[in-house]
């Protein structure tokens, strides 16, 4: 058996079925492609000015978001469902580009609420013939849990559904290196590296009425008094931002980049990745507005509304809005000149204004990192425009009042919001109530429970130490030992699956069974059962899905190693076969194989990457990112090149959504 076949199982011979989607993220080169198409203008101005960087540092405002509709009035949820219906719905929706994503209901997530649709999963290794399914980042879109509010739901914050019960997994584990939603407030601030520490608690009146000719009213207008005035109280920390309600509290952690979600009602609370409420606000406005390019967005069969208001629920633009600004000084109450400025912007000349914001009042003094965090945490939790987000926030001067107006499926015929700072007073930390709940699963349901526990176990040092590559060859070799070649072929495309591909160069590695392959190859030969595991690999690498399938599925059945690595390479030949394969395979979930796969081999990094891709193909980013965050912390594993992919999808999430991300400023 040639050795190239042998190298061939190495990477769990998966090709990906097709180029990744043009709103996949994770394609690096693809969307930045995307991005200049849909900026032509800025494209050109660039060439003049002999930029050629745009590639890699795109302006703040022109990378995609996602906001398929304004976040608090399309409240949909991603993608329910058990695994079978996951990859079911992964199928449908695998090329975004060309279709809406329609959201499934997320309970009032902020910004949110369809369903993501976006590539499929990776490969392993960076073959050429097994490439990891795209490149820097696979797809990933999973809904923010909970802890988003919907800027829409009418400003109710506290109708957001925050943590779910505490769940097993949720029990005391050794600490981490880094940041999982199984990091509780014991050893949260040990992992993050630095002291949450105190807050400003800035609370503000609202006034909530229809939007007419007016648009936005001046800033420094006083609210009417009496009923109907509404509030809502956030709290501005060095490094942090949350808001806070009778139900719960959403903290939004910048620097270890989580967000914290507290039921008052459970007294449980969350945490998940910032970095899941972010892929799917970019997928929803990505999946929408068609790639940033429809300046209408239909909703429902006689609702439309422009692309800005999306952009504004979503916190996402793929370009500037060229909004025009005036500027004047604050008027006090009795016509004098107050303290401050009052700036309001315009869609177009000679428009009603779209927002007004009074800044620089007396009275009201935020830290400059502070008040980055504040204005972030809007961007999250109110419908509010990217580029206003940014001129509030680069401009560095302390909010008094605002107002902006919203148009939405919830308000298809507009509403005007007047916002009013009506105190401020310092809060410790202790007194949002973290300290005191239990860590729950947050909305994480369609993970299998077992599969939790497994990884709970790995997690906290029950299952022991993690194989290393000496253990994997001594498996090996006791297999060959038995004449079990089949099982030893499947071991060693195991032991990639932890450590990545073999090194090209194996004469003194550390990867013993990748030094061995060519012994194992020749010792193979005229094996039935290595036969088989070959030319299944060998049909993999080809394309011959059904052929591989067919020689993998009597192995199914194995335990350890050996089973995991052929469930996985089942799973994602069924993937790459697409809609005939999982036709004609009816009783194979490759969403269930993963899950198995991972269930009984809960250190083999890599099966976190290629599960997690699975779930950002069908809407469940919080799923997804459990993965990348969980297989990113493993214990004694260090983080492989497949899984370094989340890394750049990460910093890519950056650029594309910069208003959701508060940038740098003095302490």
């Amino acid at each position: 058996m040639p050795v190239s076949t042998i190298l061939l199982a190495l990477s769990l011979a998966a090709t990906p079925p097709a180029g990744p989607s043009r709103l996949d993220p994770t394609d690096i080169e693809a969307l930045e492609a995307l991005l200049r198409a849909m900026d032509a203008a800025e494209e050109e101005q660039e060439a003049a000015s002999d930029q050629d960087a745009a590639d890699e540092a795109l302006p703040v405002n022109d990378e995609l978001d996602d906001s398929a509709a304004p976040a608090d009035d399309i409240g949909q949820e991603d993608a329910a469902g058990d695994d079978g219906a996951i990859d079911e719905e992964a199928r449908d929706e695998a090329i975004v580009d060309e279709e809406a994503v329609e959201s499934p209901a997320q309970p009032d997530a902020p910004d949110a609420d369809l369903a993501d649709e976006t590539g499929d999963e990776t490969g392993e290794s960076p073959e050429p013939s097994e490439a990891p399914e795209a490149s820097p980042a696979d797809e990933m879109d999973e809904s923010p849990a909970s802890d988003a509010q919907a800027p829409d739901a009418e400003m109710a914050a506290d109708d957001d559904e925050a943590a779910q019960p505490a769940s097993p997994e949720a029990s005391a584990m050794p600490a981490l290196r880094r940041m999982t939603p199984h990091v509780g407030m014991d050893q949260y601030e040990a992992v993050r590296g630095t002291a949450l520490g105190d807050g400003v608690a800035l609370s503000w009146n609202i006034k909530v009425g229809p939007l007419d000719s007016s648009g936005a009213p001046d800033a420094d207008t006083p609210l009417a008094n009496g009923a109907g005035l509404r509030s809502r109280t956030f709290i501005a920390g060095n490094s942090w931002a949350a808001e806070r309600s009778d139900s719960g509290t959403w903290l939004y952690d910048f620097e270890a980049n989580r967000i914290l979600t507290l039921n008052s009602a459970s007294s449980s609370y969350s945490n998940t990745s910032i970095y899941a409420a972010v892929r799917r606000n970019v997928d929803i406005y990505a999946a929408l507005s068609q790639g940033g390019q429809a300046e209408e967005i239909a909703f429902g069969p006689q609702t439309s509304f422009h692309r800005f208001w999306l952009e504004a629920a979503m916190s996402v633009a793929a370009a500037p809005a060229d909004l025009t600004q005036t500027t004047r000084p604050a008027e006090a109450h009795d016509g004098a000149t107050g303290d401050g400025t009052v700036t309001s912007w315009y869609r177009e000349e000679g428009g009603s204004p779209v927002a007004s914001a009074w800044t620089g009042c007396e009275g009201v003094e935020l830290s400059p990192a502070r008040h980055r965090n504040l204005i972030t945490a809007f961007a999250h939790r109110v419908a509010i425009h990217p580029d206003i987000v940014a001129a509030l926030r680069d401009g560095g001067e302390p909010l008094c009042a605002l107002s902006f107006a919203v148009i939405s499926p919830e308000s298809p015929q507009g509403r005007v919001e007047h916002w009013r700072l009506d105190s401020t007073e310092s809060m410790a930390f202790a007194a949002l109530g973290f300290e005191d709940a239990s860590l729950g699963s947050g909305n994480q349901d369609l993970i299998d429970a077992e599969l939790r526990a497994a990884i709970a176990s790995a997690l906290s040092g029950e299952l022991g130490d993690p194989p290393s590559p000496p253990d994997f060859m001594v498996e090996i070799q006791g297999l060959q030992r038995e004449d079990d070649f089949a099982g030893a072929l499947l071991t060693l495309t195991q032991e990639t699956t932890h450590f990545d591909l073999c090194p090209a160069e194996t004469i003194g590695s550390e990867r013993l069974a990748c030094a061995g392959a060519e012994r194992l190859a020749a010792a193979g030969v005229g094996n039935a059962g290595f036969e088989a595991i070959s030319e299944a690999t060998q049909a993999a690498g080809e394309g011959a899905h059904r052929l591989a399938v067919e020689r993998l599925l009597p192995y199914l059945d194995r335990d350890g190693h050996a089973g995991s690595a052929a469930r996985a390479m089942v799973a994602r030949q069924l993937i790459e076969w697409g809609e005939e394969g999982l036709t004609e395979h009816p009783d194979l979930d490759p969403a269930g194989l993963l899950t198995e796969a991972l269930a009984m081999d809960p250190f083999a990094a890599n099966l976190y990457w290629h599960l997690a891709t699975r779930y950002m193909a069908a809407g469940a980013p919080d799923e997804a990112w459990f993965f990348l965050d969980t297989g990113r912390a493993l214990p004694g594993r260090a983080s492989t090149p497949t899984l370094d992919q989340a890394d750049s999808l990460e910093r890519r999430l950056r650029l594309l959504a910069p208003a959701l991300f508060p940038g740098h400023a003095e302490q």
